[in-house]
């Protein structure tokens, strides 16, 4: 047993998988037969070792579609799944410090805050360049997951701008968001800046959408504007502080919108969400602006 290579890669799924709070997430175990009508395509699979040698148990990760909304964004990120197979060798063989970033990246709020980013957008954009392609700038963009294929499949993307200070991060993005250059033909380009220092360089961008899912960890973003009067920005930040790293956090829709400059807005909203620290359970607030300045 002790060379069995599925050991390592069990545990690290477990680790991951008990390191998160299921217990107000999870209503209902269901049980899908044949008919997968009222469900997407997968959006992840995982396969386990079962106690029974050379069986495996396959384990779908789905999402339940809304009947009320047949508009619902499209989430199946099997387009570009294929090739994060390679994105995690990359990370395992030559970046191990930053497996626990691709499990933050997949954790359910950030999965949450992104989904909820792409749909208001989405409805902002509708009466704004209905057949053309956006040109997208999106600032801490991080592993460029689940942000950019949720962004990809959900929106007509002619050209994307990932800025990061994290230069390992940009090189993982290059990877796992391989398939939207490739096969999508998509140009994405990484671009390596401390954003606070880089306002004149991106503001020099024609670019019609900003996109930020961490303003609190930055500097307000009052001064950035691209050269498109026009473009739209739609900015998520919380009141985070410490824990999160947080140096630049609001306390509501209104302070935000005016710390990101915002002069007319499409759109402002908030929901609770919460991470665990050593005292238990902690809700926090998150914030979000879509508008143009």
């Amino acid at each position: 047993m002790q060379d069995d290579p599925m050991l390592e890669t069990n545990k690290k799924f477990y680790d991951i998988i008990n390191s998160e709070d299921w217990e107000d997430e999870l209503e209902e175990l269901i049980i899908l037969d044949d008919d997968m009508d009222d469900f997407t395509p997968p959006v992840m699979q995982y396969w386990l070792q079962s106690p029974i040698p050379n069986v495996f148990i396959r384990v779908d990760f789905t999402v339940e579609k809304d009947e009320e909304n047949q508009q619902k964004e499209y989430l199946n990120f099997l387009n570009n799944l294929q090739l994060w197979g390679n994105a995690l060798a990359k990370v395992e063989h030559e970046m191990k410090h930053k497996h626990d970033d691709f499990r933050q990246a997949l954790n359910p709020n950030t999965m949450e805050a992104a989904i909820w980013l792409v749909e208001e957008l989405k409805n902002s954009l509708d009466d704004y360049m209905k057949d053309e392609q956006f040109n997208i700038l999106i600032l801490n963009s991080w592993l460029g997951v689940p942000l950019v294929p949720l962004l990809c499949e959900n929106l007509s993307v002619g050209e994307m701008h990932l800025v990061d200070i994290d230069k390992e991060a940009l090189e993982l993005s290059k990877v796992f968001n391989k398939h939207y250059i490739a096969e999508e033909y998509i140009k994405i380009n990484h671009w390596n800046m401390d954003i606070p220092f880089a306002f004149d360089e991106l503001n020099q961008l024609k670019v019609d959408v900003v996109i930020t899912m961490g303003a609190e960890q930055m500097y307000p973003l009052k001064d950035l504007k691209t050269a498109n009067k026009h473009a739209i920005f739609a900015v998520q930040n919380s009141n985070v502080i410490e824990e999160m790293y947080g140096i630049n956090c609001v306390d509501s829709e209104k302070a935000l919108i005016e710390n990101a400059g915002l002069k007319d807005t499409s759109y402002s909203g908030k929901t609770k969400q919460f991470y665990y620290d050593w005292n238990g359970k902690v809700y926090y607030e998150r914030f979000m602006a879509i508008g143009t300045k």
